[in-house]
């Protein structure tokens, strides 16, 4: 039996969290190196793919490096390994370590890494400073005779709002994962859920956040 999950497959659960059409125009974003139908089984998460952290990802047997910012923003003009990125490149590339970059697509989403910095401070109330887009819902309703315990089955970040109701559940979802998510519930119930498009736009999206403090703070 082989050991470990495809780079593929921990992509995909990344791009569940993360979509990559929620990273601003123009950011470097995605798979930089390596390949994604490689066996891997251990991933180290940094904000900065330095030197030091390439070597540590081989002590440490990592397959996968996912960086926040994005280890090849520009053009490389050459490929030099008596220089700092060439070096860290050739540490990767070596040693058969992939990177991916998911960077503004995980600061905008919600819960991502605006959201965090912002709680890490203490922000009340926080709002994004940018809207960056929105998406289309739809709503999905499936037949169960225990709501509560369906929904606790279903993990999918396309979820934005569920109505428990008798005998079944809404679900408000990301337009673009709507399928996907009656596909699970699917597997779970005796009938088919039904799913219609909302005209109504979800919640927007956004980049960065601004709030107040719950008490003045010194700098």
């Amino acid at each position: 039996m082989t050991a470990g999950v495809t780079v593929d497959r921990v992509l995909q659960a990344l791009r569940e969290l993360c979509p990559p059409r929620y990273a601003l125009e123009g950011d470097k974003t995605g798979l930089q190196v390596g390949q994604g139908d490689r066996r891997i089984e251990r991933v180290l998460a940094t904000m900065d793919l330095t030197l030091a952290v390439a070597e540590e990802a081989v002590a440490r047997g990592v397959g996968l490096v996912v960086s926040h910012h994005a280890l090849i923003f520009r053009p490389l003009k050459d490929l030099r390994t008596d220089r700092f990125k060439g070096r860290i490149l050739e540490t990767l590339i070596k040693n058969e370590v992939a990177v991916y970059v998911p960077h503004t697509a995980m600061d905008v989403v919600a819960g991502g890494m605006n959201d965090h910095l912002a709680a890490s401070v203490g922000l009340v109330d926080p709002v994004y400073l940018e809207e960056t887009g929105r998406d289309g819902c739809a709503l999905i309703v499936a037949e169960a005779e225990d709501p509560s315990g369906l929904l606790s089955r279903i993990h999918d970040a396309g979820v934005l709002d569920a109505r428990r109701l008798a005998g079944r559940l809404e679900l408000v979802v990301d337009a673009r994962r709507a399928h996907k998510v009656a596909g699970k519930l699917a597997k779970l119930c005796e009938a088919q859920p039904m799913v219609l498009p909302l005209d109504a736009p979800s919640t927007p999206r956004g980049i960065g956040r601004v709030g107040r403090l719950a008490q003045p703070e010194s700098l």
